[in-house]
């Protein structure tokens, strides 16, 4: 990504921060603080879990497969039920 483009987003979220702190009185300021280490501390935990979660599917999903190559290997070594028929 281009580093200006990147320097205008970070400084437009100062921007939002700072007009999100003016809708409020300067007492709350220490609560927003709070409130906003939380909202991080949050995101952190759900992504932490989606990751998890998706690596246990894939674990899930890599022993399934590996479940139904075994039972495929099984299954190719029965006879065939169909007989071979020469038309002449």
């Amino acid at each position: 990504m281009n580093t200006e483009i990147l320097e205008r987003i970070m400084t437009a979220k100062e921007y939002q921060k700072k007009a999100v702190y003016a809708l409020f009185p300067e007492e709350m300021s220490g609560h927003l603080e709070v409130i906003e280490k939380e909202l991080k501390m949050m995101t952190a935990e759900l992504v932490k879990a989606w990751v998890e979660n998706g690596q246990s599917r894939a674990d899930k999903n890599k022993s399934e497969e590996s479940d139904h190559v075994g039972n495929h290997k099984q299954n190719s070594d029965r006879p065939n039920s169909m007989r071979k028929i020469d038309i002449t």
